[in-house]
């Protein structure tokens, strides 16, 4: 863990995993690969973009991870490090909630949990 977690834990956020679900995978992916969404990102919101202002920040974001299953989740700075195992074929999907992150660019990176190695990233923008 200590490639992965260079910094005291005291500095990390652990973040909740809710309505998580896990299946097999309907695409054919080979890695594994992250989709991140906010959750009123539909064209309803988009219309009615006024509407943005009042979304508060204990909304959630959709993470929707291809080919892995995240066992946990901590946030520190920018990072969001989600943490499991590889798993071809397979999905992971959860939210998790915005309310923690005081930084509006985020990078999620998955990481194995065995090995520490950086298995996928995705660059996500937060509308605060």
């Amino acid at each position: 863990m200590d490639k992965i977690f260079k910094y005291p834990a005291v500095q990390y956020i652990p973040l909740r995993l809710y309505e998580s679900q896990k299946g097999g995978n309907p695409f054919n992916l080979s890695k594994p690969r992250i989709v991140i969404e906010n959750v009123h990102n539909n064209s309803y919101y988009k219309k009615f973009s006024s509407l943005m202002n009042y979304i508060s920040k204990e909304e959630f974001l959709n993470v929707k991870l291809y080919n892995g299953e995240v066992k946990f989740i901590k946030y520190r700075s920018h990072e969001v490090f989600m943490v499991g195992k590889p798993s071809d074929g397979r999905y992971h999907f959860f939210k998790v909630t915005k309310k923690y992150f005081y930084k509006d660019n985020l990078i999620f990176t998955f990481y194995n949990q065995v090995t520490g190695e950086k298995m996928a990233r995705r660059r996500y923008e937060l509308l605060i």
